[in-house]
């Protein structure tokens, strides 16, 4: 004759063993499929330091943007004539875009940059105020 072993609770441990293994399973089956349902949108990494020309008018420019990158979020420097920072730009898949305010002759301009990167290259637009408009492009670690 089999004597069953009876756990705290009434039940046998067996039957004990049984419910944890599956309360187990259960969790880690939550956990692995977790991430997938609060995925974040996809963006490229343009992180780095770039080597950018600004076309504006009939004049060009040479500037280093300097972009740093936490998920979709940049933010950084972009040093020409003078040192200008930019917060709270965004990525969406290779698609970027961002805001720099300048000062000149006792007013603040505002320039958005748009722009796509491909590899190690990036391209766009961008608009002073609302009056002029340029291109830029430029390399990274270049």
């Amino acid at each position: 004759m089999r004597v069953r072993e009876v756990c705290d609770g009434g039940e046998t441990r067996p039957a004990r063993m049984r419910r944890a293994a599956a309360t187990a399973l259960f969790v880690a089956s939550f956990a692995v499929a977790a991430p997938a349902a609060h995925a974040q949108p996809a963006c490229e990494d343009i992180s780095g330091e770039w080597a950018v020309t600004v076309t504006l008018g009939p004049g060009t420019q040479e500037v280093a943007l300097t972009i740093e990158q936490a998920e979709c979020v940049i933010s950084g420097l972009v040093v020409g004539d003078n040192e200008t920072p930019f917060e709270d730009g965004t990525v969406d898949e290779s698609s970027f875009s961002f805001t720099t305010t300048v000062s000149a002759e006792g007013q603040s301009i505002d320039i958005e940059w748009l722009g796509t990167v491909e590899g190690d290259a990036m391209s766009g637009s961008l608009t002073v105020g609302a009056q002029a408009a340029g291109e830029f492009s430029g390399t990274r670690g270049g």
